[in-house]
């Protein structure tokens, strides 16, 4: 997300400083400078607004301008489909209001929407910087929270006539549903599952942010990521990969 809020950073900054000196034009200045004409029907108010409009539409606005467009292209509309119809009216009307006045030269400058532009594109540009702001805090978090899930796993295959129980190290993404697993001491829980035999206390702040630990036993339900603090644990998996509970906070 880095390279999309310093896109959106600069389209904020760079909309605020045609956004200000429109809205000191329309607002503080619009008397004195509508009462100066450069032309005939264009006064340099709806002269300065213009410019500063324009800069701000095809300036900041290009970027809602390509998002639009590509929207249309699959056949849906968006969010920045919406900004243009609406910052493209405002311009576009007070654009023909301006022409229309210098083609009949009348006494009064028209009134012109050009504040609208400016504004709006600032206000969004904002939104969209604070956005992808939060979302790149959001994705590292996530990222340190997928990185409590051990990479391998103690897979216990079932002792088959005088064979006894073998204990084998194996990788995480080849746990399956079904598999039992062993946790020693120590450990962080590999999976999803309940416990089938042992017990212990288990740390799962992580999680739910209690900091006390979690006795565990026969039946308890136990969630990948989470510590286990003093006993061995047999757990039999019932959700992992995607469907595991750190997944699914992804």
């Amino acid at each position: 997300h880095a390279s999309e809020i310093k896109k959106w950073r600069r389209a904020f900054f760079f909309s605020l400083l045609t956004a200000i000196p429109t809205i000191i034009i329309a607002i503080v200045l619009h008397h004195p400078c509508e009462a100066m004409f450069v032309l005939p029907g264009l006064s340099l108010h709806n002269l300065l607004l213009l410019i500063l409009c324009s800069i701000a539409q095809f300036g900041t606005g290009r970027h809602f301008y390509v998002s639009g467009i590509a929207s249309l292209r699959h056949g849906a509309a968006n969010m920045d489909l919406l900004i243009v119809l609406a910052t493209s009216a405002a311009y576009i009307y007070s654009v023909v209001v301006i022409f229309i006045a210098m083609a009949t030269s009348p006494k009064s400058t028209p009134k012109t929407f050009f504040e609208t532009g400016p504004m709006l594109l600032t206000f969004v540009s904002l939104g969209r910087w604070l956005e992808y702001h939060a979302k790149r805090k959001t994705s590292s978090a996530l990222a340190k929270l997928m990185e409590l899930t051990p990479a391998e796993a103690i897979l216990i295959h079932p002792s088959k006539g005088s064979q006894q129980e073998r204990e084998e190290m194996i990788d995480l993404a080849l746990v399956q549903q079904g598999d039992l697993v062993k946790v020693v001491p120590g450990a962080k829980v590999p999976i999803d599952g309940t416990v089938e035999r042992g017990s212990s206390l288990v740390d799962e702040s992580m999680l739910t942010g209690e900091a006390m630990p979690v006795s565990k036993a026969a039946g308890s339900s136990v969630c990948g990521g989470t510590v286990n603090q003093n006993g061995v644990l047999f757990v039999r998996a019932t959700h992992v990969g995607a469907e595991a509970t750190v997944s699914q906070i992804g």
